[in-house]
């Protein structure tokens, strides 16, 4: 699951903000990661998915058309992994069911550096 430099290769697709600026942060802060596109337009993603060949793909449940996004990406290789962030029980569910090989709770980023934020804010 890694490329020629060793290391996994992940395409983000979420909307423009601080979930999706926490999350790549978080990401390119590991060594064997590379970030390689942040993708905010569902129909942008096929490109990049064709052209970077991906590893991982994170999808935010907040984008546009995210569960037939999960269901085509699904179908188009068995060697990515699809990574659903979502934040309630039906969504998730239905994230499996479209084909996510993994979700997890969306927004546990956010509440971290908004508390990492307002606190240095404070001792400064």
């Amino acid at each position: 699951m890694v490329n020629s430099d060793n290391r996994t290769r992940i395409v983000v697709i979420a909307e423009p903000g601080l979930l999706c600026n926490s999350l790549v942060a978080f990401l390119r802060a590991e060594t064997q990661i590379n970030v390689t596109a942040i993708v905010s337009d569902p129909i942008k993603t096929f490109e990049s998915v064709l052209g970077l060949q991906p590893n991982v793909i994170i999808v935010d449940m907040h984008v546009q058309g995210a569960l037939a996004l999960i269901t085509q990406l699904s179908h188009l290789s068995q060697k990515i992994r699809i990574i659903a962030l979502s934040n309630n029980a039906q969504e998730r569910l239905s994230c499996s069911q479209a084909g996510a090989d993994e979700v997890f709770i969306q927004g546990f980023l956010d509440g971290l550096t908004e508390a990492v934020l307002g606190r240095a804010a404070r001792r400064l």
